[in-house]
């Protein structure tokens, strides 16, 4: 059985916006994410979207 994991989701609208977190996702695999991303956040039409486990993120700056 696989662990759902948390995935971070970043999209934009125009290609002179960086891109930004709209949300998050939880799903086993990257291709569940994807499907999961694409289907919760299509209130705009974004021109890319991108996930990223959320363990998977480094630290810079620790509070």
């Amino acid at each position: 059985m696989n662990q759902r994991r948390v995935w971070l989701v970043f999209a934009r609208r125009r290609y002179e916006e960086p891109l930004y977190q709209v949300g998050t996702v939880t799903a086993e695999d990257p291709e569940m994410a994807r499907l999961f991303a694409q289907s919760i956040y299509d209130e705009h039409p974004w021109i890319e979207m991108v996930v990223t486990p959320r363990d998977q993120t480094q630290t810079v700056i620790a509070a």
